[in-house]
């Protein structure tokens, strides 16, 4: 099954292409970036790192400034919305709570992921933008769309994946069902036309969880494993600014951003 796409994409940075992209969205909020660099390090060849800082700085110049309603989707959606803030965006926000379910289907290689979005907005609300920090299958995105009950809503995102073979994802238009215009500081394709896209805060945060853990593993040098395990649990990574954005994403923004409403 595939899903209705629309009007555009538009974007100002030109296409690029990597084995695995990581973006740097932990070092803006005080981690220590010595302690990335080593940890970069211990991650596989070819690799390209992605400023959060410098793709939010891009954004910027592309979203619409008008006065309008905004949904930040999840914590992804926080600290984008944060960023921009620090560039001048002043325009109040509500946030989409994003909850993906998997389901693991006897002789599938992958689960399949259901996006539950939740949140304090009504139904048939006028949010005009909606935005996160990466849009890969487009399955949040959309799903966002459907929640707020409008056929089509604008979005923008930090890093966008130039693989359109999900069924939310289109080579045409916005490129990203139940988006319109799609606003994307920078857009990635990899080997095959599979991006690998990391967030360090995924890779600082989640990866306390064993699965987790196990899925980045697989983006060690194999000679790097066990040391890229045992720096992570080690816990010598100041996370605390991360951690408050998962115990309370509002009062991180709130003392994170340049104004907040």
């Amino acid at each position: 099954m595939s899903y209705p796409t629309s009007d555009k994409l538009v974007t100002e940075q030109p296409v690029i292409s990597n084995g695995l992209f990581i973006l740097d969205d932990v070092t803006p909020f005080g981690t220590d970036k010595d302690q990335v660099k080593k940890l970069i390090g211990l991650l596989r060849d070819p690799q390209q790192l992605l400023s959060a800082e410098e793709q939010a700085m891009q954004l910027f110049r592309i979203i619409p400034k008008e006065e309008m309603e905004i949904a930040a989707i999840g914590y992804g959606g926080a600290l984008t919305y944060t960023l921009l803030s620090r560039e001048g965006l002043d325009l109040p926000f509500t946030m989409l709570d994003a909850q993906r379910n998997y389901t693991f289907i006897t002789g599938e290689k992958r689960p399949r992921i259901k996006c539950d979005i939740s949140g304090g907005i009504a139904f048939g609300s006028e949010v005009s933008l909606l935005i996160d920090d990466v849009v890969a299958s487009g399955q949040t995105m959309y799903a966002s769309s459907m929640y707020l009950g409008r056929q089509f809503v604008n979005a923008a995102a930090l890093v966008m994946s130039g693989d359109v073979r999900s069924n939310y994802r289109s080579g045409s238009g916005s490129s990203a069902s139940g988006i319109d215009t799609l606003y994307a500081s920078q857009i990635v394709n990899g080997k095959g036309g599979f991006p690998a896209i990391l967030s360090l805060r995924f890779v600082l945060l989640k990866t306390e969880y064993s699965g987790n853990l196990d899925y980045l593993l697989k983006y060690a040098k194999p000679e790097n494993k066990q040391e890229l395990e045992d720096l992570l649990r080690s816990k010598i990574i100041d996370i605390e600014q991360l951690r408050l954005l998962y115990r309370n994403p509002r009062q991180f923004v709130r003392e994170q951003s340049n104004g907040y409403r």
